[in-house]
This record gives structure tokens, C-alpha cells and sequence, in this order.
């Protein structure tokens, strides 16, 4: 039988390092342009390569404190002080918890309300102002996808915006921003973006279409992350991570995650885990409970990368790619102990993630899973 399925992009993607002077001419509507970004991001002097292009006029204020995990509050805070200051238009700066904040603001700046007003998908009904994402991580994909998430402190959950109004207008993937990021950083994010990637390929919606990007994505990293991870200065390396990034982002956009994602999700909402290091640990091990289910399509993946021919082969290469590029390889390596696993695999089932998992999963799987990978 053939499915029958739906392939959504809308964002323009402009790729190259000498960007920034074209700026001006995203926010011919705008009169009021705020930029987004985060204290790193500031530090490395990337703000400055920005701002080169913008007069005083254009640019009414700047926020360099975006958090590493961002909040409910955060986002709420800013947006009032941004409809004070009449900004129609937004810049996002930095990885995907700056580009998902940019998101989230520019929801309340233009709809008001608070953002448990609109949690799932088909609640935001119109458009936003203007975004330019420009990542300074090859990780999220979050400036080609539609959504954002963002941490309610409360609860200890991490909600999820889901909409095409969501998706930047303009993505500017400039790979010379990626070159001072540091080596441990460059590894998890490449392995949020393969995680990204393998999980959209072997979802429960995947299509031919997100199957062609993701494949391609995979590629890149495989043959670029350890290069980028040994000499930052790279160019080409960061030029193709860059790239894969935001092809699995469009990838997943379309054909959603997995069981890994939804057990991210959770340690980051719990215990502050970062997204990328908990999708680093945990690849191999959903990939090995998906083994059955998902054994054609891994097995195709380990014979286009040249690792081998089961999926077995795929599973092996994940993990050796984990320990080359030195992050840790248990959770117990982070200080989690044993017994907060069972609330993670809790919420974890709760997460939308599971449910294109290409197999079922409910608390007693998920937590052997969590096991697996608390002993590494």
C-alpha cells in the first residue's frame, strides 16, 4: 500500500560568510529590529560581526542573557519589554535555546498571553513578525523547523510550541560563526544533529522526502564531526556540519523523533541534562530497543556509510562515534543516580516523542532503556 503523507518547508536558507551585510534588507517591513543572543555568543565577539550591519536607528536593544536551558519566565519577561518597545522584528543568535526563545517571544510579542496558552499544535492561528535565525551551532535545526521548545520551571516539564507560523522566515548558516566553538561542544551538538537525523528516518512518519535529507545529513556528520571535534578552524568540516544540522532539522520538522527525544526531553526538564549530551548517551541504546522494528532501514544506513552491513554495524558505529569524540557514555558519568530513573521514564512516555517511535514503548521498556544507558 502506499502512505500517503505531507512535506512542509517554508523557511529561505542562505548559506555562506560574508551574510551579514545583507541583513538590512530581511527587515524592509521593520522598523524596530531586537537581537537575541546569549552570554557565550557575546564573549566570542560574534554579536559585533552583526551588529556591523545594523545602524542605531534599526536596532532597538539587545538581550545577550538568553539562558542555556530557557524558561517560561524568561520568555515572558522579554516579550513584555520588547511590546514596550514596539519591536517588529526579530534576530536570533546562537544555538537552538536562543533561536527557540526568539520563537517563543516573537509568539507573545505578536498574539499576547503566556505560553501555556499555546502548547501543541494548531493553537497559534496566524503569523508573527519577522524572524532571521542565524545559528551559531550545527546541533538544533531549529532554525528550519516550526518548533520551539522551552522549560516551565514549575513543573519541571519542558513544553512544546508547534506551528508553521514558528519557522524563522530567514535561516543565515554562516560556518565561520562556528569555528570558536569549544571541542565539547561541537560533539554534542553533531550528535543532537545525528540523533535528529537516525530518529527521522526511522520514525513511524518518515517519507521519501525527509528519508532523502536525513540520509544526507547522517553523511555529513559521519564524515565531518570528528574533523570539526579535532580542529575547530575547519571551515569545510564546520561548513558541512552547519549544513547537516539544518538538513535533519527540516528532516524531523516533517517526520518527528523518537523514544530518544522523548527520554532527552525528560532528563533536560528534570535535571538539567543538556539536550545534546542526553541524545549522545542515549542513541545507541534506543537505537538497539528499535533494533527489530526499524533492522531494514538501519541495515541501509550501515551499508551507505560504509560501517558495515547489519544494523547491528549501525548500532556499533554510533557508540564508537561517541567515545572518539570523548563525551561521556552513561548517564551515571553525570552524577544521575539509579533511583531518579523510573520518574524520567515516567515523563518520558507522557512526551509527544514516543508516539512516532517505530516501537511501542511503555514505563517498564522505557526505563530498562534508561538502565542500559545509565551503565553505558
Amino acid at each position: 500500500m502506499l502512505n500517503s503523507f505531507i512535506f512542509q518547508t517554508r523557511t529561505r536558507v542562505l548559506v555562506g560568510d560574508d551574510l551579514a551585510s545583507d541583513i538590512p534588507s530581511l527587515f524592509t517591513e521593520s522598523k524596530n529590529l531586537y537581537l537575541l543572543t546569549d552570554e557565550g555568543v557575546r564573549e566570542a565577539g560574534l554579536v559585533d560581526h552583526i551588529l556591523s550591519s545594523l545602524d542605531d536607528s534599526q536596532l532597538v536593544g539587545i538581550a545577550a542573557d538568553v539562558p542555556v536551558d530557557s524558561d517560561t519566565v524568561y520568555v515572558e519577561t522579554v516579550a513584555a519589554k520588547l511590546r514596550n518597545l514596539e519591536v517588529d522584528g526579530l534576530i536570533a543568535l546562537g544555538g537552538g535555546s536562543v533561536i527557540d526563545t526568539a520563537k517563543a517571544v516573537n509568539l507573545l510579542l505578536k498574539h499576547g498571553g503566556q505560553l501555556n496558552d499555546y502548547q501543541g499544535y494548531g493553537v497559534i492561528n496566524g503569523p508573527l513578525y519577522p524572524l532571521l535565525a542565524i545559528p551559531t551551532t550545527a546541533g538544533t535545526g531549529s532554525e528550519m523547523t516550526r518548533y520551539a521548545v522551552i522549560k516551565d520551571r514549575e513543573s519541571r516539564l519542558k513544553i512544546s510550541l508547534i506551528s508553521p507560523f514558528l519557522m524563522p522566515d530567514v535561516a543565515m548558516l554562516m560556518p565561520s560563526l562556528t569555528t570558536s566553538l569549544p571541542p565539547s561542544l561541537t560533539a554534542s551538538t553533531g550528535m543532537d544533529a545525528l540523533t535528529h537525523a537516525i530518529e527521522a528516518y526511522v520514525s513511524l512518519d518518515s517519507n521519501p522526502f525527509s528519508d532523502a535529507l536525513a540520509i544526507e545529513a547522517i553523511r555529513l556528520i559521519h564524515d565531518n564531526l570528528l574533523l570539526a571535534v579535532k580542529d575547530g578552524r575547519n571551515l569545510e568540516a564546520r561548513y558541512h556540519l552547519l549544513v547537516a544540522s539544518s538538513l535533519a532539522g527540516i528532516a524531523f520538522d516533517n517526520a518527528l523523533v523518537g523514544c530518544v527525544h522523548a527520554m532527552a526531553h525528560a532528563l533536560g526538564g528534570q535535571l538539567d541534562v543538556p539536550h545534546g549530551l542526553a541524545n549522545s548517551i542515549l542513541l545507541p541504546h534506543g537505537l538497539e530497543y528499535n533494533l527489530r522494528e526499524a533492522e531494514e532501514k538501519m541495515q541501509k544506513l550501515s551499508l551507505s556509510l560504509g560501517i558495515g552491513k547489519t544494523a547491528e554495524d549501525l548500532v556499533a558505529w554510533v557508540k564508537e562515534l561517541g567515545n572518539s569524540i570523548g563525551l561521556p557514555v552513561s548517564l551515571k558519568e553525570l552524577g544521575i543516580k539509579e533511583t531518579q530513573l523510573p520518574a524520567i521514564a515516567e515523563a518520558a512516555v507522557l512526551d509527544g516523542a514516543i508516539h512516532t517511535n517505530p516501537r511501542e514503548a511503555n514505563n517498564e521498556e522505557i526505563l530498562r532503556v534508561l538502565l542500559a544507558a545509565f551503565h553505558g
